[in-house]
């Protein structure tokens, strides 16, 4: 029996996550550069575009009271994050941080848009574009567990519907078209967010198998030299150097 192919790198069809707590916990803490670095990258991205996209609120609505209302809001999308830059790079918990920040930002992303949409409702159809693209970044293309990121998508999705229907500027067939669009954005994220955390997880299974299969005897399992080497000898040196410290 392979010695990695164990119950602990099971992955839960729901949660797309490792049954095991500890094996998704490894998993996590393996790839947290890559995380942080992709979240970076995305806050980043979406801050600067929110922002700059505030020149068209003003084309639209002029120098007026709305206006100012959605660069605030846009100005809250950089301020959070500005601050999510700062936590994920001071985190103490950087893990449980990384995945905070990114829920954040994508609340706050999401509850602006409405909120541009809410005073911009002639202009539903780019909305609609634009959610599409917002929702497969959601999906992939920020860092999050994938049961929360699925239900940001979904709530941003019912909400924007709602705020079409009491907006009233598209007719009821064109709310149906765009309604299953929307749909299908939901659905060809979530199918492209499960493969991509199975496919993770099955990397980083296959990894831990040829990593155990490096420090043991493929007959009789063995633990071998590297093992001795690695692990068992740099544990020794430092069980004894604290003993004569002490």
């Amino acid at each position: 029996m392979n010695p990695v192919s164990l119950p602990e790198f099971a992955i839960d069809p729901l949660r797309l996550e490792f049954r095991s707590a500890e094996t998704e916990l490894a998993f996590q803490r393996h790839h947290l550069d890559r995380s942080r670095a992709s979240l970076r990258l995305t806050l980043i991205f979406c801050s600067v575009f929110y922002l700059a996209f505030a020149m068209t609120d003003v084309a639209v609505l002029g120098y007026g009271r709305e206006a100012l209302i959605l660069f605030a809001g846009r100005m809250l999308v950089a301020v959070t994050a500005t601050m999510g830059l700062f936590l994920i790079r001071k985190a103490q918990r950087p893990i449980a941080d990384l995945w905070l920040v990114a829920s954040a930002a994508e609340v706050v992303g999401m509850a602006t848009f409405m909120l541009i949409v809410w005073y911009r409702p002639g202009e539903i159809a780019w909305h609609g574009m634009s959610l599409c693209i917002m929702l497969i970044v959601v999906y992939i293309f920020i860092p999050n567990r994938l049961i929360i990121a699925k239900g940001i998508a979904i709530a941003s999705t019912a909400a924007f519907v709602l705020v079409v229907v009491e907006k009233g500027t598209v007719p009821p067939s064109g709310t149906l078209t765009m309604s299953m669009l929307l749909l299908l954005a939901n659905s060809f994220g979530l199918i492209a967010a499960r493969r991509y955390h199975r496919l993770r997880r099955d990397e980083y299974r296959v990894l831990m198998d040829l990593k155990q299969a490096s420090l043991s005897d493929h007959l009789t399992h063995c633990y071998n030299r590297r093992h001795l080497h690695e692990t068992l000898l740099p544990t020794e040196i430092a069980r004894r150097a604290g003993i004569s410290i002490g």
